[in-house]
């Protein structure tokens, strides 16, 4: 039986991580074969994880472009909105003033109101009395 140096990676994949070992010749090939499988399917393995992460980015990409179109209109519609909140409030701040202005109309309408409905009654009650324009003031109080 013949003996061989085999050069056995470890499982880091690193150069520093390689070691080796005696194995019998007939062994040799079949290490190579299953060393190289190994290699080979931590690289597809790699690569499948790259291609996942690709595809991905891509759908990123995408979702990306779709939120960069629709973001200028969100923006607008914001200002826009905004611009109305500020019309409504100036509005509001207006009708206030009028309100305000119309209560006090109310008010001085309805001492208006009071102050001729005591005329009324002062001169209703005066239609049976005689009227004398020298009478003392005192005189109309009777």
């Amino acid at each position: 039986m013949h003996w061989t140096l085999f050069l056995m990676p470890q499982p880091s994949l690193n150069i520093s991580s390689f070691r080796f070992i005696l194995v019998p010749s007939e062994v040799h090939g079949f290490l190579y074969e299953l060393v190289f499988m190994s290699y080979w399917h931590a690289v597809l393995k790699k690569d499948k994880t790259i291609n996942q992460l690709t595809n991905d980015l891509q759908e990123c990409m995408k979702e990306l472009c779709v939120v960069k179109a629709i973001l200028p209109k969100v923006f607008q519609d914001r200002y826009f909105m905004w611009e109305k909140v500020k019309s409504y409030s100036k509005m509001k701040i207006l009708l206030n003033y009028e309100i305000n202005m119309l209560k006090r109309k109310v008010d001085t309408l309805d001492e208006d109101f009071f102050m001729k409905e005591g005329q009324i009654t002062m001169l209703k009650d005066s239609i049976g009395k005689p009227f004398d324009l020298l009478a003392s003031p005192d005189s109309l109080l009777e």
